[in-house]
């Protein structure tokens, strides 16, 4: 890993980023917004050699999702920008979706949402969609 990604890993808070090496395990969660990082998690196992792989990690952690940016944008008060906003505020990662600057978006149905949910489960919603 080159010294610039690890530098900035380590400003986001690593404290094993300057110890990983080849074949290394290591696993790290973080939470960053425009006030504060924090790190929730971080795990590191060393290979015992340079022929043999680390014992695997595992970290559980749990996170309280921020508010998104839907809440304060100013869309349009119809239907679909209510649906918008209540599905931003649930899921996260979708980009465009979510992001006030993109108010002309495709219509979000009902059933789009729900033939998504049932199809992919609550997390790979609208992944697939373009927007």
């Amino acid at each position: 890993m080159e010294n610039d990604v690890r530098d900035y890993i380590e400003k986001l808070g690593s404290g094993f980023i300057r110890h990983l090496g080849w074949r290394d395990m290591w696993a790290f969660i973080f939470q960053r917004n425009r006030k504060e990082k924090k790190v929730f998690a971080e795990s590191h196992q060393k290979a015992p050699d340079f022929d043999n792989w680390a014992e695997e990690v595992m970290i559980r952690t749990s996170l309280k999702r921020e508010q998104g940016v839907a809440g304060e944008c100013g869309w349009e008060n119809n239907d679909s920008n209510m649906r918008r906003r209540e599905f931003c505020e649930k899921i996260e990662g979708y980009g465009r979706v979510c992001h006030c600057k993109y108010s002309k978006l495709r219509e979000i149905t009902k059933k789009c949402l729900k033939d998504e949910m049932n199809r992919q489960g609550e997390r790979g919603l609208l992944r697939r969609k373009r927007w």
